[in-house]
């Protein structure tokens, strides 16, 4: 079949970076929205981080889109958020969980493999 063809006249290191595509088809394709994957690299690059740093950092335009993005996270138990007050002031909080730094594990693994295998193309 065509796959074997491709796989006996592919080079190796093509063959096992293919095989890790398939982490990113496991993912729910609602993680790829850009503003998301800014949100996991900075908690996980940064760690806690308050609501206003991520807007900051991840340009957000509106409290209101940030705070859908940062729900569908949590939602989904990647990332926990923890309330407090800064005197008067209340606070809050974003950091990975264990499922939320596995993912963002998982996504560079596949999108490293997804790129590997577009170098070799080009070749």
């Amino acid at each position: 079949d065509t796959v074997s063809k491709v796989i006996q006249i592919s080079p190796l290191e093509v063959v096992k970076n293919s095989s890790k595509l398939h982490k990113l088809v496991d993912l729910p394709s609602e993680l790829f929205n850009p503003y998301r994957l800014l949100i996991l690299n900075d908690l996980y690059r940064i760690g806690f981080q308050s609501f206003t740093q991520l807007k900051e950092s991840t340009g957000v335009s509106s409290d209101g889109n940030l705070a859908s993005h940062l729900r569908y996270l949590e939602k989904h138990n990647l990332i926990v958020v923890t309330k407090s007050f800064a005197g008067k002031y209340p606070k809050t909080f974003y950091e990975l969980t264990d499922a939320g730094k596995t993912t963002v594990e998982l996504l560079v693994v596949g999108l490293d493999a997804y790129l590997s295998c577009l170098k070799s193309d080009e070749k």
